[in-house]
């Protein structure tokens, strides 16, 4: 995009578990990129507002939720990219929010990127409602919400064995794909003598591409294990 002049300048919010693994040592510091992401490359984002037993859902993120709530409360045309990112990193607690990129455009501010109007607006007690409404998970667990309502809210001994067997068949099932990819895992470094020589980075996504293929070929897909 950058080569094809498809922008001048691009800030990025990234919202995934492990967000930090796809701009550390990649994202360029010359290319007018800016990323905020929701968790450095080790660990999971977290999913909120997960407590509605009728929606069986989480209903967002902590790290979304907490930059466009900033946005929404700043005069835009004045706060600057890095005073969001250093406010949204105190406000998620469980997971560290990180930068990457050309760190020179932390001094622009965030309405070139977001929004067109210069007053903020009053969000009222909205912060005191996420705050006693939030109910989190770890973004790679939200899948396991609905299950966990469906356990909680069991009016008959039948129901709960069924909520039960559900719940410890998608457990089952996570560890499982786990333990398969750690075999696959092993089993390329058992065959193959590191060389020693740091592998090219850029070149990670296609190694993954084809062992994700294989994987789906002969092992689970994403539909059949969420985890």
């Amino acid at each position: 995009m950058k080569e094809a002049r498809r922008f001048n300048k691009l800030v990025i919010y990234m919202e995934a578990c492990y967000s930090g693994s796809m701009f550390e040592n990649i994202l360029p510091s010359n290319i007018s990129v800016f990323t905020m992401t929701a968790s450095n490359p080790t660990e999971s984002s977290w999913a909120a507002l997960c407590a509605d037993p009728e929606i069986d859902t989480c209903l967002g993120n902590e790290f979304t939720h907490q930059w466009m709530t900033d946005t929404e409360k700043r005069k835009v045309n004045k706060w600057t990219l890095g005073e969001q990112y250093s406010t949204v990193k105190s406000a998620v607690k469980n997971s560290h929010v990180s930068k990457y990129g050309d760190l020179t455009m932390t001094l622009l501010p965030i309405g070139e990127f977001q929004g067109s109007g210069s007053n903020a607006r009053s969000l009222g007690n909205s912060e005191a409602s996420w705050s006693t409404a939030l109910d989190r998970s770890m973004s790679s667990h939200a899948h396991l919400v609905s299950l966990m309502h469906q356990l909680k809210r069991s009016n008959s001994l039948r129901q709960r064995e069924l909520a039960q067997q559900h719940l410890h068949r998608a457990l089952q099932l996570s560890k499982f794909a786990k333990d398969t990819v750690d075999e696959v895992v092993e089993e390329v470094i058992s065959q193959a003598e590191p060389n020693g020589k740091p592998s090219d980075v850029h070149k990670h996504l296609e190694c993954f591409r084809k062992v994700y293929e294989q994987y789906e070929l002969k092992c689970f897909s994403i539909q059949q294990v969420s985890y």
